[in-house]
């Protein structure tokens, strides 16, 4: 389970990179396709135009301290070579909508890496990618056509992305 989730573009790898810290201190980087981040951007999209707006305000602050706070020292983060050393191209993303979270599970046949976002934070993370796409002067994926916003809308439970 990932902890952060640092999202740019390597234009050396024409790709999106995640940087994924996992809470038991490990890292990794994850490549999406273009291909791929079109699909995630455009499924992101029509979910958060669909959540009330109250759900995508910043979450509350919770009273739980940092680790630094309670005596317990950080470890250390992660280096380049850290995040070169484990590295692999996702090949489907499987999106799991819950009343206060979206689970996103990043994965090919061998390895797989989840992170849970609150509302507001999946919208910040959808920011990062539309960064990605001005920085690759890629082309946003096209919206919904009429024919998709006019369809009878039920509630997605899982949806698995793959290409």
């Amino acid at each position: 389970m990932m902890r952060n989730l640092a999202t740019d573009y390597s234009s050396s790898e024409d790709r999106v990179r995640l940087r994924c810290t996992f809470h038991d201190g490990g890292c990794a980087t994850v490549w999406l396709t273009r291909r791929l981040a079109d699909q995630v951007v455009r499924h992101l999209a029509g979910l958060l135009e669909r959540m009330p707006a109250e759900a995508l305000e910043a979450p509350q602050q919770t009273d739980a301290a940092p680790p630094e706070a309670n005596g317990t020292p950080s470890a250390e983060p992660p280096s380049e070579v850290d995040f070169a050393r484990r590295q692999w191209l996702a090949q489907a993303i499987d999106i799991s909508p819950t009343k206060r979270h979206v689970q996103l599970t990043f994965r090919n046949s061998e390895r797989a890496a989840q992170i849970a976002m609150d509302p507001a934070t999946l919208q910040k993370w959808l920011d990062c990618l539309h960064e990605a796409y001005r920085t690759a002067a890629w082309t946003a994926p096209a919206p919904k056509t009429r024919a998709e916003q006019d369809a009878p809308s039920t509630p997605v439970r899982a949806l698995k992305i793959t290409h």
